[in-house]
């Protein structure tokens, strides 16, 4: 439910700004002070983050879990610069198909 919201605010803050990357940037950076802040109040979180980095040059931390991340930041920018373009219903069903023939393949 809350892509859509996701979606019109970074086309929206695309727009204003006339720039797809520099709008997904401020959203992930948003993101960034966000987990931040809870991760200042919650111990268990911290002590997860310690350990992601050693566990991603241990390799015991698989690399496409790393992957996902970049592919995150690939899905905001396509929220930033072609939400407006096409409209937020068209960009969301086109990302529920997607995800959804994703998943019939992987089935397969």
């Amino acid at each position: 439910m809350v892509m859509p919201v996701q979606a019109r605010l970074n086309g929206e803050l695309s727009h204003r700004l006339d720039d797809g990357i520099a709008a997904a940037a401020i959203s992930f950076s948003g993101g960034l002070v966000l987990i931040t802040l809870i991760a200042a109040f919650s111990p268990p979180l911290r002590a997860a983050l310690r350990t992601l980095g050693g566990a991603a040059r241990d390799r015991r931390l698989p690399r496409r879990y790393l992957l996902a991340g970049v592919l995150g930041g690939t899905f905001s920018l396509a929220q930033s610069t072609a939400a407006l373009a096409t409209g937020i219903a068209v960009f969301t069903v086109s990302v529920i198909a997607g995800q959804t023939l994703g998943g019939l393949t992987v089935d397969a």
